[in-house]
């Protein structure tokens, strides 16, 4: 079998994910903001450009970081270091929600900490926080895929590994 031509679609659009949204003509709230601010905007986008998981979006009235399964959390957010574990509080819409983020040692959860409260504007807070977040969900998803299912594994085993692979 000879193949003479090979047609290729070029014009479908790549997807390119930026960790920093600004919803278009509902920016009112990006108009409010201080000068100091819209002149770091610029640079947050960019340290944000890696992420994979996690944006920082500023909508109409408001910014949050919002997770690529449409989980939204909004301000004040709230440190708490509790030894090798990061406590982030935060509200879901107006409910008070957690992410607990477990680390190897207790000196990582101090340089995160440091790095958040260090921020000098609630965007740069904001996009610490956010990074922390993407880093651990990055790092977590990398374990996650590593996890091998063995045939011989007994039942309760499979299904526990499995649950850890490709749970949500």
């Amino acid at each position: 079998m000879r193949i003479n031509n090979i047609q290729t679609n070029n014009n479908i659009p790549k997807q390119n994910f930026k960790a920093l949204r600004i919803v278009h003509n509902k920016s009112n709230y990006l108009s409010t903001l201080p000068e100091k601010i819209i002149n770091r905007l610029d640079d947050i986008g960019k340290y944000l450009a890696d992420t994979k998981y996690y944006n920082l979006d500023i909508s109409k009235n408001e910014f949050y970081i919002s997770h690529v399964s449409g989980e939204r959390l909004y301000q004040p957010y709230t440190l708490q270091n509790a030894g090798n574990v990061l406590i982030i509080k935060s509200k879901q819409y107006s409910l008070p929600t957690m992410k607990t983020l477990t680390f190897k040692t207790t000196k990582e959860v101090e340089q995160i900490c440091d790095r958040i409260s260090n921020a000098p504007t609630q965007f740069e807070r904001a996009a610490e926080i956010l990074k922390c977040l993407d880093d651990y969900a990055r790092n977590n998803h990398t374990l996650n895929e590593n996890i091998v299912i063995n045939p011989g594994d007994k039942r309760e085993e499979k299904i526990n590994k499995l649950t850890k692979k490709y749970g949500v």
